[in-house]
C-alpha cells in the first residue's frame, strides 16, 4: 500500500521542462561558459579550445539518455546541463571512454555488473576535511522550497556522508547496484516521508514506475547537494567540489 500519493501523477508533474530544453541550454552561450569554468577548475590545460568538444559530447550524451523508455522531465534545463558537462569532464579527467552516464540514468538501478569505486566514500568525505559540515548545511537549507521532502533528504544524505560506518536502523539501503553516493540517498528518502518509493510493486510494470521514480528522486537529491558543495567552495574561494569527482560513475 502506498504511503503519501500516486507515484504515476509523481513522474508527470515534478518538472516542467524537457531534454529538448537541455538541448537547448547547451546550444547557449551559458553553456560555454559552464563549460570553461568547470575545465579550468578541473586544472585542464587549453580549457577555451575544448570548450566545443565538451558541449559535444554533453549532447550525445544526453541524446541518449532521451532513447531510454522514461521521459527526461527537469526543472532547471542549465542545472541538469551543468551536470552533464561535470559527467563528461570527470570521464575525460579519468580517462575513461564509452558512454557518459548520467545521475538520472534509469538503468541506474539495473546494472548489477555496476560497483563503486572503493575510494568513492573516503574521497568525499575529504571535502570536508576543515569543516564539521554546518556550513554546508546552511546552505541547503537556505536553498529550500515548497518541497521538504528535498531538503531533508539531501540533509541525511549529508550526515551519512560525515558519518561513513553510520547505517540508519529500519531504513533501506541497496545491496547492489548503486554508488555510495546515490546509496545514502535511500535512507535519506524514506525519512523524508517519500516511502512508497520502496513499495514492492503490484506487478512487473508497478515495479518499474517506482524504480525510475525513485531513480529522478535520487537525482534531484544529488542535484541539491552538489549546489550546497559550490556554495560552500564559493564561499571559501575554492573550485567547485564535485562530490563525485573520483570513484563510481554519477549515475
Amino acid at each position: 500500500m502506498r504511503g503519501k500519493g500516486d507515484i504515476i501523477s509523481d513522474t508527470t508533474t515534478d518538472a516542467a521542462f524537457t531534454g529538448d530544453d537541455v538541448l537547448a541550454w547547451l546550444d547557449t552561450d551559458d553553456a560555454a561558459s559552464q563549460a570553461r569554468r568547470l575545465a579550468r577548475h578541473r586544472g585542464f590545460s587549453g580549457y577555451d579550445a575544448m570548450t566545443q568538444n565538451v558541449i559535444a559530447e554533453a549532447r550525445v550524451a544526453v541524446w541518449h539518455r532521451l532513447q531510454s523508455d522514461q521521459p527526461l522531465h527537469v526543472e532547471r534545463p542549465g542545472a541538469y546541463g551543468t551536470g552533464v558537462l561535470r559527467s563528461v569532464l570527470r570521464q575525460i579527467a579519468e580517462g575513461r571512454d564509452g558512454r557518459v552516464r548520467l545521475v538520472d540514468d534509469p538503468d541506474a538501478f539495473d546494472r548489477s555488473t555496476h560497483t563503486a569505486g572503493t575510494d568513492d566514500a573516503s574521497t568525499d568525505r575529504s571535502l570536508f576535511a576543515d569543516t564539521t559540515g554546518d556550513e554546508v548545511r546552511v546552505h541547503l537549507e537556505r536553498l529550500a522550497d515548497e518541497r521538504p521532502w528535498l531538503t531533508s533528504a539531501a540533509l541525511t544524505h549529508l550526515t551519512l556522508l560525515l558519518e561513513p560506518t553510520a547505517r540508519p536502523d529500519g531504513a533501506p539501503w541497496p545491496a547492489s547496484g548503486s554508488t555510495e553516493q546515490q546509496a545514502r540517498c535511500w535512507p535519506g528518502l524514506w525519512y523524508a516521508g517519500e516511502r512508497e518509493l520502496f513499495d514492492e510493486g503490484v506487478d512487473a510494470s508497478d515495479r518499474a514506475r517506482i524504480r525510475k521514480t525513485r531513480s529522478r528522486r535520487i537525482a534531484m537529491v544529488l542535484d541539491r547537494v552538489q549546489k550546497s558543495l559550490d556554495l560552500y567552495a564559493t564561499d571559501r574561494g575554492a573550485p567547485d567540489l564535485d562530490q563525485s569527482s573520483t570513484g563510481g560513475e554519477h549515475g
